[in-house]
């Protein structure tokens, strides 16, 4: 405020500066946090909604859609909007659309794969021996994955992968239960969410 044609003391302008720096102390954190949360929760309808069409798509065909993920088809519909496997008894669409990016960047890619053992009974499923339940056992599992990109524009703070675990696997840890956070450095790093269903 002017008064009397003076402009703001340097004091006053030090305590209007340091009233907003408390301010956005305060706010930012939880503006931030409320943001994490949205993507969470729209992040777990998204994989709430591709693990109930695959339910959908099984009991119609008997079959899963193939896997997308390892094949070199992350951010790519397996089968919902189409029939592009050309089951038989398919009678999709099972999904109003396939999204491709996850709230956090990067694409959803479905993964279908099993342990070589059982490979030859999942026909379209990525075989690897790696592929393993708690106890050892190999299984057969599918999932929608976040899969980054070659640019990295998959962005997963702690915090989100932490409530994601604590949403559905009650903090079980990130390397165990349905959900689980994986991060491999190979040729292409990649690093996702899966969400595991044993067949």
């Amino acid at each position: 405020m002017i008064r009397g044609g003076r402009g703001f003391t340097l004091i006053e302008l030090l305590v209007v500066i340091a009233i907003i720096g408390i301010l956005a102390a305060i706010i930012a954190p939880n503006a931030f946090n409320a943001i994490i949360k949205a993507k969470v929760a729209k992040l777990e309808s998204d994989m709430d909604t591709l693990r109930k069409a695959a339910l959908l798509h099984y009991a119609d065909t008997g079959r899963i859609p193939p896997d997308k993920a390892f094949s070199g088809g992350a951010g790519e519909d397996p089968g919902f909007m189409e029939n592009v496997n050309n089951f038989e008894g398919w009678d999709g669409p099972y999904l109003e659309r396939w999204k491709e990016h996850t709230p956090f960047g990067g694409k959803y890619a479905w993964v279908y794969a099993c342990g070589v053992s059982v490979a030859s009974q999942y026909p379209g499923a990525y075989s690897s021996n790696n592929w393993q339940d708690d106890d050892g056992n190999l299984k057969v599992w599918y999932g929608s994955a976040l899969w980054d990109d070659p640019e990295g524009s998959l962005k997963l703070p702690q915090r989100a992968i932490t409530k994601i675990d604590n949403d559905v696997d009650n903090g079980d840890g990130g390397n165990a239960g349905y959900w689980q956070y994986i991060h491999y450095n190979g040729p292409e790093q990649w690093t996702y969410i899966l969400h595991k269903e044993y067949f």
